[in-house]
């Protein structure tokens, strides 16, 4: 069987010129199966790109490693083929498990031959995973990019027409009972939340295009200023605020990516505090564990249903009814996170609270 496959594989890389993409640099593994799907031979790659033993995978069925399902969707597509045997079948993105890492997808070409032990069918795969990542990593810009005009188009103007109407109507002063100062207040609200807007888009071009710059970063003082910079929100004093930081933590990273980080998830527990609540509190706990810092952000605020739970990371969402906001903060915290090599997770009940773990590693400047 080793020599036939040998030659079926030769013959096969005649055929494989058919296959679309050929040109481009992916690696290859050929295969025959019998009628079944059972493998009879596997080139040696397979062990290079799947971290499959080709001598393992021998008498098993190709269906097992494919994420078709089951083997009766595979039975079909040989079927196919063995519909036309003068022809070949081409397969996309079929994609194939990793034993220890993410499923690589290939580009398949499969077509019969008929050997003294019967049919057989040899399949051509051609590694194109870095192909579909890339598609689909443009796939997720598109739609972010979609999504950020029409977003931001809307929430700039939105403000910017609340002061139009606004001073239309001091124009006219036809409202004398207005209390002194009414106008002028809503005037600046309108112009602080554009501001607040226009500041955020700053920030997540800033996170897009700027490389991490590593200092070492005073925990304590950075939450502490960010606290006083929300005390003047309505029923900030209110919100009693918990910081537990051990004296020997030292942390470096990007000073500005973690203050985008734990601006956005405090300022959220102080805006959404639980006004029913006796006692609202933030209890914030920092950790070293290995080389890495945990900070848990926990508050018994008004908590996030388990529907908005599941987006509360993607561009322009709110998880609560009562949010004002442009939809940016979380998906900015969670994306400063990732640039500097972290993650962000979050559990949260309504009427409950919310907790928000955050793990980055500790980039520390020792001298």
């Amino acid at each position: 069987m080793q020599n036939i496959a040998l030659n079926l594989q030769d013959e096969m890389g005649l055929l494989r010129q058919k296959i679309k993409y050929t040109l481009d640099i992916g690696k290859e593994i050929f295969l025959v199966t019998d009628y079944a799907g059972y493998v009879k031979h596997i080139s040696e790659e397979v062990f290079d790109i799947l971290h499959f033993d080709a001598i393992c995978m021998l008498s098993k069925n190709i269906a097992d490693y494919t994420s078709l399902k089951g083997k009766d969707k595979f039975k079909e597509i040989l079927e196919l083929v063995n519909q036309k045997p003068q022809e070949q079948l081409h397969l996309d993105s079929i994609e194939l498990k990793c034993k220890f890492n993410e499923n690589h997808f290939f580009d398949v070409l499969v077509c019969k031959k008929e050997l003294d032990e019967g049919n057989a069918f040899l399949f051509y795969l051609l590694d194109v995973t870095d192909k579909v990542r890339a598609v689909e990593k443009i796939d997720t810009l598109n739609f972010e990019l979609d999504n950020f005009i029409y977003k931001t188009s809307h929430d700039l103007r939105a403000p910017l027409l609340s002061v139009l109407g606004l001073l239309n109507l001091i124009e006219k002063d036809e409202n004398e009972f207005e209390p002194k100062g009414t106008y002028q207040k809503l005037i600046r609200k309108s112009i602080e939340r554009l501001d607040r807007y226009i500041t955020q888009l700053s920030h997540y071009e800033r996170i897009k295009n700027e490389e991490p710059k590593i200092k070492n970063i005073d925990l304590k003082s950075t939450i502490l200023k960010i606290i006083k910079d929300y005390k003047n929100l309505y029923g900030a004093e209110d919100v009693k605020v918990l910081i537990n930081i051990p004296e020997d933590i030292y942390f470096g990273s990007d000073p500005f990516k973690v203050e985008v980080i734990l601006n956005n998830i405090l300022s959220n527990a102080i805006k959404y505090h639980n006004i029913e609540q006796t006692h609202p509190f933030i209890n914030v706990q920092v950790k070293e564990i290995n080389d890495s810092i945990s900070i848990s952000i926990a508050d018994n605020g008004v908590g996030i249903s388990d529907d908005s739970l599941e987006s509360v990371f993607k561009m322009f969402s709110r998880g609560t009814h009562l949010s004002d906001g442009s939809g940016l903060g979380l998906y900015l915290a969670n994306q400063a996170a990732t640039k500097i090599g972290g993650s962000i997770k979050i559990r949260s009940k309504v009427d409950i609270g919310t907790q928000l773990l955050i793990t980055l590693p500790n980039l520390k400047i020792t001298s």
